[in-house]
């Protein structure tokens, strides 16, 4: 073989690989450059578009917790809101027997004229169950007449009970300007022609307070009897409910009670404040 064909089949063989190689070489590029750009964009921008997503979404439901919270929150805070705010949220809890008997136990007062009393004067609260007892409860008022005399009196254990019963407290026996204490002994002085109870109380709102008393606001009627008590009826609901043209109002008052509970059927408070507004 010649050597000038030997140089050409080298030359060939070189071409050749030359030419296999940067071919091989240019799909590796091109390989490389798709591998490069599309899966690496493809991945980046569907992890971009997950991320985006997925951020989106968190954002949105935290939004929306958000604007629920902010939204719900004071809706369901306003009854404790109206409560506290002696919007009569805690009137809504008692029933119509219950609200009778909180209005019973405020015209107690009333109908006798009392308006401003507290558990804290001894002599106003004797006076009170002075008057109460002669005019509601005459069986408790006791008779001697060991001396000749008819003489009424009111056992000291009574007025304690009593005292008990409407303010939750306990007192030292004193003297009023109704009344004599003597020797275990309250002698009235009120004289039998007395009479009240044409006056009653209607509650109007009430107010739980953080220490577990109630702030009551009330109206007090007056109603157009000369003997006896108002028609039941009167005593029953809220504010002016079930009243009628034979009432006439008289003033309004707020009262601090204490819930103590005495029993079914019974007005469960003591009476801590009343005053007349």
């Amino acid at each position: 073989m010649k050597k000038s064909t030997v140089a050409l089949i080298v030359s060939a063989v070189i071409l050749g690989g030359a030419f296999i190689a940067a071919t091989v070489f240019g799909v590796l590029k091109i390989i490389d450059k798709r591998s490069g750009d599309d899966l690496p964009i493809v991945t980046a921008y569907e992890s971009f578009t997950l991320e985006q997503e997925e951020t989106t979404g968190e954002r949105h439901t935290e939004n929306e917790k958000f604007t629920e919270y902010s939204v719900t929150e004071p809706e369901e805070t306003v009854p404790e809101t109206q409560e506290n705010d002696g919007e009569g949220g805690y009137l809504e809890n008692l029933s119509a027997e219950e609200i009778e008997l909180l209005n019973l136990f405020l015209s107690n007062f009333s109908e006798l004229y009392y308006e401003n009393i507290d558990n804290g004067n001894a002599e106003d609260m004797i006076n009170f169950v002075v008057v109460n007892t002669k005019v509601n409860y005459k069986e408790n008022i006791l008779v001697d007449t060991s001396d000749g005399h008819y003489t009424e009196y009111i056992s000291e254990e009574y007025m304690a009970k009593r005292i008990d019963r409407y303010f939750g407290v306990s007192i030292e026996p004193v003297s009023t300007e109704i009344c004599t204490y003597e020797n275990g002994r309250y002698y009235p002085e009120m004289s039998e022609g007395e009479r009240f109870l044409n006056n009653f109380t209607k509650v109007i709102s009430a107010t739980q307070n953080p220490d577990g008393t109630v702030t009551v606001n009330y109206d007090v009627y007056g109603c157009d009897i000369e003997f006896g008590l108002p028609p039941e009826r009167y005593y029953k609901g809220v504010g002016s409910a079930n009243l009628d043209s034979g009432c006439t109002y008289r003033y309004s008052g707020t009262a601090v009670l204490e819930p103590v509970y005495l029993g079914e059927g019974y007005a469960n408070y003591h009476l801590i404040s009343m005053e007349k507004n």
